[in-house]
């Protein structure tokens, strides 16, 4: 079949299409957005498409940075939002610092309460989203409010070393009460609070107290400050003095020492009155502490051997253990390295490999006792990429008797802490556990709202939180203005308050999650093996896997019961960005939200790359959209970009955070302006984003953009092959992470179809099988489960379920796993059931009852074996194509972009989808049109061409497979003549009253360093003359292409508005307002901030024209090259013929 535009326009391929395009469905469709009865569902798609609804539209997040804040500018804020096509905005609160407002508002406050009574009023009458933060700050639920019992916990501890055999009264030391992340380390400011917990004791017989220890320390170089002279004494080493050694070998937070290399070697020497077997070094370097993401720069990347010697001269290999990291990396926070079962020596030291001089020493403590291999970590007070790379090797730790732990705690007097206990004969370690807080507050807030951070393990104390926290709110706010109108949202941004070892019930709350009693094993909590290294190992992974668990149920999960019960309607979640903030899995984090939410964020740098980490992030947070069913998934968009930025260099990134899931965007960050003036207030990282930007008013046609990009591919169905199980270690981040020398691990992903992750939580209670299709309760249907990532090893429940699954039909592709890594499951039956599934684990496919279980393979190959046909291939196989797919009872909608952004891509797609039309959806113009294809055996081809950094919509409507022929596109270009060029400036800022151009030019490049430096709008104005008639060509179109344009470009001809463009090929249809002959050009370009910005910093500057508060320089510099400025052409008329539009069918039609 041959169609032209014409019959399209005349409704013959209209109404074809109309038919085939069919209903969209879900809560977010079209027809929940417009709400329009009697229209046919493709006419009310495509024009939503043309014109997005508010459901479509991105939200903002609305910085208020305290006490900076008006309500003058909170009402210009609101009506800029809705002028420029914002579908709402999340309310934080900053530290704004010094004020600058006439009149400065504290935080809750009566004129802030004023402030926010009229901001969300004045969403409901704009008809816009509001949502507030779940704290001041944005991590994440703290307040001045919350009381010191109710804070975060660790637990804390002190050892006492007695003999057995006897009747012992002995004094224990109360545990540290500073309130900090490790032991006594302590943050200033915040309050302390301790309670005991238990006081249990294990048999040691073979080890010596720290106290009884008293090694003489050698350093290889000694500095008594860090910018001292070295001292040395050859190979012997510098000998610290008493008081030295004493801070080496205990925590030196606030005093430590320093230490230098002699002949390329950084040591520390341990010199004993008699030999000592050593089982492990505490190493504390920098002052460290466990912060969330911390990562000392300054300490390089320094790693720590462990060697012995019988003279102190000849000194062994290394015998620390090594795990499958290969080497022992120190951070700044204590992490201990387990020794090896040696022979006992008078010698022994530290050798750092390193690039810091000096090392900054903290701690280094010889430890007797069997320690877990960086136990820290493992005990929940640190971070690792992956914990299976750091096991303690098999085999090679004994540890303390299980039977030997014993549970004294009533033997204690509570008021005294004094023990009365009769020991069997031996060596034992007492330990007095209790818990104290980790010192974690809200951050960055405000002084006035900043507090502790609740409790995340505990529910009750989160409900009390989440309830006075919103009485805040509820408190000024009718009624009616709270739910679908008003304030209807609720966010969690980023988990970034650190770690929590500890709550009253962590005990009670693993017994329930694991099965088992952990008191037996407390002393892995400590640093001590139990029974064996695999055995403590196990225990320790139970112990993260119940706090993760209990982070996700007791805190998002309480969250969301009491704002669904307080009216708010969406609770959105983000989890841990690009790495593990903590120990939750961030599948069931987001799972327990109403809308997940990734992290869109670029990295830092010029270049705008989404980072593996945070794309995969993004795709964890759509993966539970699809797998529950939620309404969006939502993304938080350019937290790293800066103000050089402008929507045409975003563009290319915010369509491969589409191509991850993303369905909403929400920019980072449109920051309230409280003042008039730009660029005006920011946070002060991200992309910058108000009405105080010198574009704000021309935005509209890139935020319509991201709304029908987002909002159309919220619709239908999404068409996943693959259920991606990550394994039950790290978050989906944590699958690809970047090693010291660039390289780094990623996912084995599908590359011919879509996949979503699941977790272990997914397999267990939401998939089961149809036929042989994994279906979840939400009706998302999947064709493989392929166990990549962490999937080695999972757990016995998980693996008779997979059993489960695959003998009623479905298809596994992946590794045999090992073992499970908890300590409650059975290793015989988990290697029974193993082996029943994938034998040996050579087989590259097996039948399994009715299913099937493959090894070795990818997962296109596996679906390939399975019969399931790639959903789409390019020729050539290189192209540089993204693609995501969506499917309605009517219509297959393909999302496609070409990741090149340098060179366009001409391809023939081949897609998974027959139908009897194909349409292409241009979201920067709004406009659709057909194309040729073919269908060949179930399958639709068609040619395809994009643009460097183009992207597109390919809409296949279901029906009879056919073959169209749609006329080839083809242009002509015709260069008028100008009359020369005036330039005015908009507003002047210095610069001359007009400029006369004989021939356009980049601005930046001017002599005058006003021009030069010169942001805002800059008008431009010609004759131009053309011999080409409109009138006499037909179904013809003329475009008028302006060549270079920096950056946002409008076209005013002959006296009428046409449109704007704001990315390459500037070019806008003129058609209809072109005459033959003279013609009165006005264009009107807009650029950023970022060169007045550099104008301004530039030496000896005395008049400055953009408006900053508190020295913000918004991500450029003085020295900063500049960005291109204005109109640089060159302009031509280009005469477009043979394209097929298609126009959205009327009412009735």
């Amino acid at each position: 079949m041959t169609v032209t535009r014409r019959q399209v326009l005349h409704g013959v391929a209209g109404a074809t299409a109309a038919a085939a395009i069919g209903t969209m469905t879900g809560g977010a469709s079209a027809v929940a957005a417009v709400g329009e009865k009697g229209v046919t569902s493709r006419a009310l798609l495509l024009s939503a498409f043309k014109a997005p609804p508010n459901a479509w539209r991105p939200h903002g997040w609305w910085h208020w940075m305290s006490p900076n804040i008006t309500t003058d500018g909170v009402l210009k804020d609101l009506d800029w939002m809705k002028r420029v096509g914002l579908g709402g905005f999340h309310q934080f609160t900053g530290n704004g610092g010094a004020p600058y407002v006439p009149s400065p508002v504290a935080y809750m406050s009566q004129e802030h309460k004023t402030a926010l009574k009229i901001a969300i009023e004045g969403a409901a009458a704009r008809g816009l989203e509001a949502a507030v933060t779940s704290s001041a700050g944005w991590s994440i639920t703290g307040a001045p409010f919350v009381a010191a019992e109710d804070g975060m916990k660790k637990h804390v501890w002190t050892e006492t070393w007695v003999d057995g055999g006897a009747p012992v009264t002995v004094p224990l030391p109360q545990p540290p009460t500073a309130s900090g992340t490790f032991l006594d380390r302590s943050t200033a400011g915040v309050p302390t609070y301790y309670k005991d917990q238990a006081v249990f004791a294990y048999r040691v017989d073979d080890a010596v107290a720290p106290a009884s220890l008293n090694p003489q320390v050698f350093f290889s170089g000694y500095r008594a400050t860090a910018n001292g002279q070295t001292t040395t004494n050859g190979d012997s080493g510098v000998k610290l003095s008493t008081e030295d050694a004493a801070k080496v070998l205990n925590d030196a937070i606030t005093d430590p020492t320093f230490l230098s290399p002699v002949n390329g070697s950084s040591w520390v020497r341990f010199e004993f009155d008699a030999p000592i077997a050593l089982r492990g070094m505490a190493v504390a370097l920098n002052g460290g502490d466990f912060g969330g993401w911390q990562v000392l720069i300054e300490q390089g990347n320094t790693t720590v051997q462990v060697q012995r010697s019988d003279d102190g001269a000849t000194w062994s290999d290394d015998i620390a253990l090594k795990d499958q990291t290969g080497s022992n990396i120190v951070i700044g926070a204590q992490r201990s390295v387990a020794i090896a079962d040696a022979a006992p020596a008078r010698h022994w030291r530290a050798v750092f490999v390193t690039t810091a001089n000096p090392l900054q020493i903290t701690k280094l403590q010889p430890r007797t006792v069997p320690t877990v291999h960086k136990w820290e970590h493992k005990a929940g007070f640190g971070q690792v990429g992956n914990f299976y790379l750091i096991d303690s090797p098999d085999g090679e730790l004994r540890g303390v008797a299980k039977s030997s732990v014993t549970d004294v705690t009533s033997l204690m007097d509570g008021a005294t802490g004094t023990l009365r206990w009769t020991p069997p004969a031996g060596r034992w370690v007492v330990v007095r556990l209790g818990y104290s807080l980790t010192g974690h507050q809200n951050r960055p807030a405000p002084p006035d709202a900043t507090g502790l951070e609740v409790d995340k393990l505990d529910p009750e104390r989160v409900r009390r939180y989440v309830n006075t926290y919103l009485d805040q709110f509820l408190s000024f706010l009718p009624k009616d203005f709270v739910g679908v109108h008003g304030l209807s949202g609720f966010l969690t941004d980023s988990y970034e308050a650190g770690y929590q070892t500890w709550t009253e019930t962590v005990l009670e709350q693993f017994a329930a999650r694991r099965g088992y009693d952990a008191k037996p094993w407390l002393p892995a909590l400590v640093g001590v093996v139990v029974e064996n290294a695999r055995e403590t190992d196990k225990f320790l992974w139970d112990w993260r896997k119940t706090l993760a668990e209990s982070l996700a149920d007791n805190h998002y999960g309480t969250i969301k019961d009491v704002i669904h019960e307080r009216g708010l309607k969406r609770f959105y979640a983000e989890a841990q960005e690009d790495r593990r903030g903590w120990f939750g899995d961030d599948t069931r984090i987001r799972s327990r939200a109403d809308i997940p939410m990734g992290a869109g964020r670029t990295a830092t740098g010029p270049s705008l790359v989404f980072s593996e980490q945070f794309r995969l992030d993004m795709k964890g947070a759509s993966s539970v959209q699809h797998v529950y069913g939620r309404e969006y998934a939502a993304a938080e968009t350019l937290t790293f970009a800066t103000i050089r930025f402008m929507p045409r260099d975003i563009k290319p990134f915010l369509d491969q955070v589409l191509a991850a899931g993303a369905t909403r965007f929400v920019f980072h960050s449109t920051d309230l302006q409280a003042l008039d003036g730009g660029p005006g207030t920011s946070l002060g990282v991200g992309w910058y984003f108000t009405r105080n930007q010198t574009w704000s008013e021309v935005a509209a046609p890139f935020v319509a953009w991201t709304a029908r990009t987002s909002g159309l591919l919220n619709q239908g169905t999404n068409i996943a092959d693959v259920a991606y199980f990550y394994g039950q270690e790290a978050p989906v981040s944590g699958l690809w992470q970047p090693a010291p020398d660039g390289t780094g691990t990623q996912p084995d992903i599908p590359r011919t179809c879509q996949y979503d992750f699941v977790n272990d939580e997914i397999i267990l209670d939401e998939l089961h099988s149809k036929a042989g299709t994994l279906v979840t309760k939400a009706g998302a249907t999947y064709r493989l489960l392929y166990l990549g990532g962490m999937s080695d090893r999972f757990t016995l429940d998980v693996l008779k379920k997979i059993a489960q699954l695959v003998r009623s039909g479905v298809a596994i592709c992946g590794r045999k796993p090992t073992m499970s890594p908890s300590l409650a499951d059975d290793d015989k039956q988990f290697q029974k059931i193993a082996t029943q599934l994938w034998g040996d684990g050579t087989q590259t496919k097996r039948r399994v009852g009715n299913g099937y279980v493959m090894t070795g393979l990818s997962p296109d190959e596996a679906l390939e074996r399975v019969g399931v046909a790639p959903d789409w291939s390019f020729e050539p196989k290189s192209s540089p194509l993204t693609m995501v797919h969506k499917s309605t009872t009517k219509a297959d909608i393909y999302f496609v972009v070409n990741n090149d952004r340098s060179n366009p891509v001409t391809t023939t797609l081949s897609l998974r989808a027959v139908g009897e039309t194909v349409e292409l959806w241009d979201a920067v113009t709004g406009k659709a049109s057909l194309t040729s294809f073919d269908s060949r055996s179930g399958r639709t081809v068609l040619p395809l061409t994009l643009g460097a950094a183009e992207s597109i919509f390919v809409i296949v409507g279901k029906g009879r497979p056919t073959r169209v022929t749609v006329p080839a596109i083809t242009e002509q270009s015709h260069t008028p003549t100008d009359s020369g060029w005036d330039v005015t400036f908009s507003p002047p800022r210095g610069t001359p009253a007009a400029l006369s151009l004989s021939a356009l030019t980049d601005l930046s490049q001017s002599p005058d360093t006003n021009v030069r430096y010169y942001s805002g709008t800059l008008v431009y104005k010609t004759t131009l003359t053309t011999d080409l008639d409109p009138q006499v060509l037909g179904d013809a179109r003329v475009l008028i292409d302006l060549g270079a344009a920096h950056e946002i470009a409008e076209v005013r001809l002959n006296g009428v508005d046409l449109d704007i463009a704001w990315r390459a090929p500037y070019r806008i249809d003129v058609t209809d307002a072109l005459r033959q002959g003279a013609n009165t050009l006005e264009v009107r370009v807009t650029n950023g901030w970022a060169n007045r910005i550099i104008g301004d910093l530039q030496p000896g500057v005395t008049e400055t024209y953009s408006t900053r508060y508190n020295g913000q320089t918004f991500g450029v510099s003085r020295t900063a090259p500049l960005n291109p400025s204005g109109l640089v052409g060159p302009v031509t008329l280009v005469v477009e013929r043979g394209r097929v539009e298609v126009e959205a069918p009327t009412v009735g039609r």
